[in-house]
């Protein structure tokens, strides 16, 4: 499939540093274009940070999962969703315009309107970036679960009777495991990147909930004239809908670059010598 896509710039025999980072080398200029506000590097920063203490035990958490097929499964999907929306640029880039002027911080003019494009394939790539990125949030919170010197799998101490739980979420919605967590409802994995301040961030700006909650239902209505989506009274222009979509496009390549990080940790631990084997 690389070398479907990538032609001259994948090689005829790639080793396997080239089939964990090749991908992301190749795809950091256009993702870098379409994130002014630096989202992406700086929530990988904060993200990755958290390994450099415990590498060990993150190794031996990424090997027994990188192999599993939902691993596989949403690593691939990932890595479809992005690349469709790439080849797809004249849908979205439209509202670069909007993305940057944001970043700078100037006032969108009132009244801008843009084409809708396709704004039913917009709107199903919009659902399935959502559903990716739900699937990629075991991963983060394994992450923070290391860091913190719980079992990964863990969420709940079961020494602490206060437990770990987001307070802005009810005890009856906080989980005890991944297990839990992985088959918890949208806005219960939300809540739970509320120690990852800088990626929850990113997440809302990428997930705008009052775009989600007009394009999630089969009423929703476009409006020609005066470039407004709707639903049930509420209002939202075309162009916010397509700037979330511009987000999640990095988003995803975060995603990706997640689960490099995964494989390349997951292929330097030893099973047989229960070794961190560095990655030099």
């Amino acid at each position: 499939m690389m070398k479907r896509n990538f032609e001259e710039l994948w090689p005829e025999n790639p080793s396997i540093l080239d089939r964990h980072t090749a991908l992301h080398r190749i795809l950091y200029l256009p993702v870098f274009s379409i994130d002014p506000e630096g989202y992406y590097p700086k929530s990988k920063h904060d993200t990755w940070s958290r390994t450099t203490k415990k590498e060990a035990e993150f190794a031996r958490c990424a090997h027994s999962i990188i192999a599993k097929p939902e691993f596989i499964a949403a690593n691939r999907r990932a890595s479809e969703q992005l690349l469709n929306l790439l080849r797809n640029n004249q849908e979205w880039t439209p509202a670069m315009t909007v993305v940057h002027l944001r970043a700078i911080g100037t006032p969108i003019p009132h009244g801008w309107q843009f084409p809708a494009g396709r704004i039913d394939s917009l709107r199903d790539a919009y659902r399935q970036n959502f559903e990716v990125s739900c699937q990629m949030l075991p991963l983060v919170i394994r992450m923070q679960n290391i860091a913190e010197g719980r079992d990964p799998e863990i969420i709940r101490d079961p020494t602490d009777t206060q437990g770990w739980g987001p307070r802005n979420l009810d005890r009856r919605d906080q989980v005890n495991n991944l297990n839990q967590y992985t088959r918890a409802k949208a806005v219960t994995k939300e809540a739970y990147l509320d120690r990852h301040t800088l990626l929850r961030y990113y997440w809302n700006s990428a997930f705008n909930r009052d775009v989600r909650n007009s394009i999630a239902h089969a009423e929703f209505d476009y409006t020609m004239h005066d470039g407004m989506i709707s639903y049930k009274g509420r209002e939202v222009p075309f162009y916010t809908f397509t700037e979330a979509l511009i987000k999640q496009i990095s988003l995803l390549a975060f995603w990706l670059d997640l689960c490099k990080l995964y494989k390349i940790y997951g292929s330097r631990w030893d099973p047989m010598n229960k070794k961190f084997l560095g990655l030099n």
